[in-house]
């Protein structure tokens, strides 16, 4: 098993706060192939492995705006502008 596979399941669980039984309920498969793709026994499907990483993309957007509305929020508004443009402020 490849280290992404390994890492998208960890990522989505950290992205969403789910342990493996709820990431498992959320995805639709057994607690158990969670486990198993986690601990690298097997992999999961291509349709799987990309719900779990819009899972993570959404999860880091929904950061970074939040972020990105904090900077705007106590006007530091050209910190802001770099940020946006995908640069730390």
């Amino acid at each position: 098993m490849t280290c992404r596979s390994e890492s998208i399941v960890v990522q989505a669980m950290a992205a969403t706060g789910l342990d493996q039984s709820g990431l498992s309920s959320l995805i639709g498969v057994s607690q158990s192939t969670i486990s198993r793709w986690e601990n690298g026994k097997a992999e999961p499907n291509a349709l799987a492995h990309e719900v779990m990483a819009r899972i993570v993309r959404s999860n880091w957007t929904a950061r970074r705006k939040r972020a990105l509305r904090t900077l705007m929020d106590s006007g530091r508004f050209s910190e802001a502008i770099t940020f946006s443009m995908g640069s730390k402020p």
